[in-house]
């Protein structure tokens, strides 16, 4: 085989495995489900006056989107799942409250709060606190012209 020949098989073999590999990272998105074992992440939509929230949620270096998607009327919470969330691993979790609900309108505030998962440790099946949940929570609140994450665990 000439080296043009083989070059040019070389350069098909690389882009083929850069094309598989892409298409694997594109079909992790927000509607994909998560791991098992893996920590959760709730969002809380406390800002009130029928103003919802969109939320995304980052790698630590701010690179990836992990999960993103509208949290609509004040008290409602979501479970975000498909970043596979592992616990010690460090996010960004992105708020930005909307004047409208369904998450339309202009950006009203915009806020970001990092997150740690701390694992729950053993778990005892129907015992105290079988039924308390152990991800981490993280509610969006007003402040005057401004808003803010709390941590609630």
């Amino acid at each position: 085989m000439s080296h043009s020949r083989r070059t040019r098989l070389r350069m098909t073999l690389s882009f083929a495995a850069a094309a598989i590999s892409a298409s694997s990272l594109a079909t992790t998105d927000a509607r994909a489900q998560g791991v098992k074992g893996a920590a959760a992440v709730v969002t809380t939509n406390s800002y009130g006056q029928g103003k919802s929230i969109w939320v995304t949620i980052y790698d630590l270096g701010k690179t990836q989107h992990l999960d993103w998607g509208c949290v609509d009327t004040t008290n409602n919470s979501r479970s975000w799942q498909s970043g596979t969330y592992l616990y010690g691993s460090f996010y960004y979790v992105r708020g930005e409250v909307k004047a409208g609900p369904s998450c339309g309108g202009p950006t009203i505030c915009d806020t970001t709060v990092q997150i740690n998962p701390q694992s729950p440790g053993p778990v005892v099946p129907f015992g105290i606190g079988y039924n308390y949940y152990h991800g981490t929570e993280v509610t969006l609140w007003p402040n005057g012209k401004n808003c803010y994450w709390r941590h609630d665990n």
